[in-house]
């Protein structure tokens, strides 16, 4: 048993896995997003063959200030757990691009299923349903003590299991650094 135990603390130093580019299969690019300096991929983990997204964001293209929003958008993401709150898998750099994984919305974005299939909106039903699990996301951000700016219905995405998760982390803002509150940062932009 100590001798699994070392075996699994030398593959994974941190606790954590860590990933190279050569751990994924890209399938196909599914979008883009962030002035299209990101690509969003459908993509295969090759151990587990999990189906996941990657989003691959050319650092080179970036200001320092949205390298910030980036470094704090993945370390949010570990510190942010809730359901219906849309979590990175992992993050790592390959060259000079910064590769996040996430997991697999089947459905897409709300966006994406109206303009796909439902080009008058969709059921009251089902708005109520996206409401819901959107407004559990807010009440935990807002608990958490972060403030969420873009909820659109780009960031609304939905599963498998019907259930709909936030996304856009970039678009949050923290209430409270250090411990104090900063209110009057809520009238600067993000980018």
């Amino acid at each position: 048993m100590a001798e699994a135990a070392s075996e699994s603390d030398d593959q994974y130093p941190s606790g954590f896995p860590i990933f190279a580019p050569e751990d994924f299969e890209l399938i196909c690019a599914i979008g883009s997003a962030f002035r299209h300096t990101t690509v969003i991929y459908l993509a295969r983990h090759v151990l587990s063959e999990q189906t996941v997204v990657i989003r691959r964001c050319n650092a080179d293209l970036l200001t320092d200030e949205e390298l910030q929003f980036l470094a704090w958008e993945a370390q949010s993401s570990h510190w942010l757990q809730h359901s219906n709150v849309s979590p990175f898998l992992a993050s790592f750099v390959a060259g000079m691009e910064v590769w996040t994984v996430g997991q697999l919305m089947h459905y897409g974005s709300c966006s994406d299923i109206i303009s796909a299939g439902f080009p008058f909106g969709l059921s009251e039903l089902v708005i109520a349903f996206i409401l819901y699990d959107s407004l559990q996301a807010l009440a935990y951000l807002h608990k958490m003590g972060y403030i969420h700016r873009g909820v659109t219905l780009r960031h609304l995405l939905v599963g498998l299991d019907g259930h709909c998760r936030l996304g856009g982390q970039r678009c949050m803002l923290d209430q409270y650094r250090h411990g104090v509150h900063h209110p009057k940062e809520f009238l600067s932009t993000v980018p």
